[in-house]
């Protein structure tokens, strides 16, 4: 494994499909082409000096921000959608909420909506707007126990290093009777027609994959404490930036679901697509086999219990 700056070289995306150009910082001799990854997927982030890096880079990257104020409102319309199942005037926090689109948007509607990001210079774009914002480079939120109606992440865990404790801390935060909403890639997907990422591209990895989902279903029904996210190495390569290749962890929805289980979330929607479609693919993106094969993650659940 290496343990050199490996996230100076590219510029990072927070859309399992949006894309943009990789950029390598002067001097920067980290390459790892995907080839040698597809031979040995299963790498471990273990370092801690890693991880400081890693929140650091997208602290202080201006072309990370500048890639996260170009996306649109259509990438973030279902989402925002589903947040704002809130009641009126409810509370919403959005986690890793980048240039503001989706918190600044709420305000207007007259949402007390709230950000937090990592992003110093996403923050600076953000507060022009309505919305309230606080930079958090860690995993505590710092909020109050049941503080929020509703509170979502969108194409964020897969870029944290610990997203079991970044869930519980949605969940904290949440009042009873509220939403969580998250969105995220699945990379133990198995169905697709295309594949960007090493992890989801090949007969082996998809048959891999299988596998292993089977294996966390199992775990999901018998002992759901047992889950726990994978991590992998980001994807540094000579080649034109592909979406999700910094992520840094298998994000996937029984993952997901076994953090809600163990702690009294109900699941009331599960779809594959992250994006506003036709009814038609929608429905079939919520067929109980299809949404956990193909696609994305789209979980929304509703806190049922109250914090001890």
């Amino acid at each position: 494994m290496k343990r050199r700056t490996i996230f100076q070289t590219f510029i990072v995306s927070s859309g399992s499909q949006l894309s943009h150009r990789r950029s390598l910082a002067p001097g920067d001799r980290a390459r790892q082409s995907s080839d040698a990854l597809l031979q040995n997927p299963e790498h471990v982030i273990r370092t801690s000096r890693m991880s400081r890096t890693h929140t650091e880079y997208y602290r202080h990257n201006q072309a990370y921000s500048e890639f996260l104020r170009r996306a649109d409102a259509n990438t973030f319309a279902k989402y925002e959608l589903f947040l704002r199942q809130a009641r009126v005037g409810g509370c919403i926090l959005d986690v890793g909420s980048g240039a503001g689109q989706v918190v600044n948007r709420l305000a207007q509607f007259g949402y007390d909506a709230h950000g937090v990001e990592v992003s110093v210079s996403s923050l600076a774009v953000a507060k022009r707007g309505k919305g309230t914002f606080h930079e958090v480079a860690g995993n505590r939120l710092p909020f109050p126990n049941d503080r929020f109606d509703a509170v979502g992440s969108f194409t964020v865990l897969e870029h944290i290093e610990d997203p079991a404790q970044s869930l519980r801390e949605m969940i904290r935060v949440t009042k009873p009777g509220g939403i969580i909403v998250v969105a995220c890639p699945n990379f133990l997907r198995v169905v697709g027609l295309s594949s960007h990422h090493y992890r989801t591209r090949g007969i082996v990895n998809k048959f891999r994959n299988a596998l292993t989902l089977l294996a966390k279903g199992a775990l999901l029904l018998l002992r759901p404490h047992r889950l726990q996210f994978k991590k992998m190495m980001p994807v540094v390569a000579d080649r034109e930036f592909q979406p999700d290749d910094d992520a840094i962890i298998v994000t996937n929805p029984i993952d997901v679901r076994g953090i809600w289980k163990t702690h009294d979330i109900e699941p009331v929607y599960h779809s594959s697509l992250l994006y506003q479609t036709s009814p038609l693919l929608e429905t079939i993106s919520r067929l109980p086999v299809i949404r956990t094969v193909t696609g994305g993650v789209f979980l929304v659940g509703r806190k049922t219990s109250v914090n001890l």
